[in-house]
Parts: C-alpha cells; structure tokens; sequence
C-alpha cells in the first residue's frame, strides 16, 4: 500500500480541524502542516486533539531542533524536513515521532539512517 502525506500549505488554524476530517474520510491519513503556515502548531495542535485516533498529524520544513520541540508540545507524530540535519533527526527520533528527511545523495541517506 502507498502512503500519501497530504500538505497543508497555509491552512489557519481555524479550518484545521474541518481540512482533516475531509482527508481522513477520504482515506488520507497522514496530515501535514509546514511551520511557514499561520499558527502551525496551533493547527497541529486542534487536528492531533480531534483526529488522533484517525491519522498521523505532523509537521513540515522543519530545519530545527526546537521546533520538533514545539511538535511535540502540539500533539504532533511525524517530520518531514527539507534536508538531512542530524541535530533535527537526533531530536525527532528521541522524542519518539516518525522522521522523513529530505536528501539526495547516498550519503546524506546514510547520514539520515546512523
């Protein structure tokens, strides 16, 4: 089976709960919301409370340690960061959450996996 990670680019906190409902019920079942959005990890934060059961509710563009901190204050599962940064893949992975980081080359991969 493939799995489709539905992007939230923009979404206001406000519809959040609404947007996950529809992608749930359509079978999209991992959420996420890009920290350059308004008020992501209150969005993160409405649709973990309100879908949890339901779906993966995570967090993208992530480039720092800290924000996977706010993630995890959020409610949050899973990251998907633009590039492979050991600190937010160290941070992600201690904290219990799904870490999908962005490379390229084979050693970024193996960077990404150690």
């Amino acid at each position: 089976m493939r799995q489709l990670i539905a992007i939230l680019r923009g979404i206001e906190p406000g519809e959040a709960v609404d947007v996950a409902a529809v992608l749930i019920e359509a079978g999209i079942t991992m959420i996420e919301v890009p920290v350059n959005s308004p008020q992501p990890f209150d969005s993160i934060a409405r649709m973990a409370a309100s879908s949890a059961n339901d779906a993966l509710i995570g967090a993208g563009t992530i480039t720092e340690p800290g924000q996977v901190d706010d993630l995890v204050a959020a409610g949050g599962t899973f990251v998907v960061s633009p590039d492979c940064n050991p600190d937010v893949i160290r941070q992600t992975k201690a904290a219990g959450l799904k870490s999908f980081p962005g490379v390229f080359t084979a050693t970024e991969a193996f960077t990404a996996l150690r």
